[in-house]
């Protein structure tokens, strides 16, 4: 079984690679510290653009997805061969249940945050379909799976097709924000329900990524807003 989000040749520079990946997983369970499973990347030459020929693929052990699950924190898996791209493609996991008590899945977007849909998933009759498929979910989301791109000119940055994601949500000392457009000259700013701007110290992570510290936030709920040219995003999180 597999589970992918298809990424558009628009959103990088030709002569890109593929040098990783960043996963937020859900749950995840593990019978011991050797099982696998793969984080995969396929070309989109497969059945009506579905994901075709594997790429190039990289390891994780069970156990390591749910050691992140349980401190609900993101999975950076560097590839041991950058994957070159030539177009679009995907990137996701492929993995089996034939050891009961090896499990895996990824979180997703909400329903209607991601229209179309992006994601897609392989049946065990190898065939694939994408979520808002009325034979699969009918629901138009994404996985929270994202390829780390190096450009020609050797730069690394996280592609998420231009959805912004929190994580983790609820959270209590520190939240990640991510998004294509992040960079220097982005906005962000952290605002309660009265509008009030609050003071978060931050840190850069890598290019599409920035880490807030909201320790000092009093527990409820506020707004975080990216301004990215004239395009701006908001999301609610929760402090606990």
């Amino acid at each position: 079984m597999s589970k992918a989000d298809k990424f558009l040749a628009a959103q990088y520079q030709p002569g890109s690679f593929v040098t990783g990946a960043v996963l937020y997983f859900g749950a995840a369970s593990a019978t011991n510290n050797t099982n696998t499973f793969d984080v995969k990347v396929w070309d989109d030459n497969g059945l009506a653009g579905s994901p075709g020929s594997p790429m190039g693929s990289e390891p994780i052990t069970y156990l390591t997805a749910s050691t992140h699950v349980l401190q609900n924190a993101l999975s950076l898996i560097n590839f041991a061969t950058p994957i070159a791209m030539s177009g679009d493609f995907y990137l996701g996991i492929n993995f089996d249940y034939n050891v009961v008590g090896d499990e895996v899945a990824l979180y997703t977007s909400t329903d209607g945050q991601t229209t179309p849909a992006t994601a897609w998933e392989q049946w065990d009759n190898l065939d694939w379909y994408r979520y808002d498929d009325s034979q699969s979910w009918a629901m138009n989301v994404c996985h929270i799976v994202l390829p780390v791109m190096c450009s020609p000119a050797g730069v690394e940055e996280v592609k998420t097709n231009g959805t912004l994601f929190l994580q983790p949500n609820p959270a209590q000392y520190k939240i990640k924000i991510m998004y294509d457009g992040l960079n220097s000259n982005s906005e962000i700013k952290i605002f309660d329900v009265q509008g009030r701007l609050q003071q978060c110290p931050s840190e850069n992570v890598m290019n599409g990524i920035e880490e807030f510290d909201i320790s000092k936030l009093c527990p409820g709920i506020y707004f975080i807003r990216v301004a990215d040219g004239e395009k701006i995003l908001s999301k609610k999180f929760v402090k606990y």
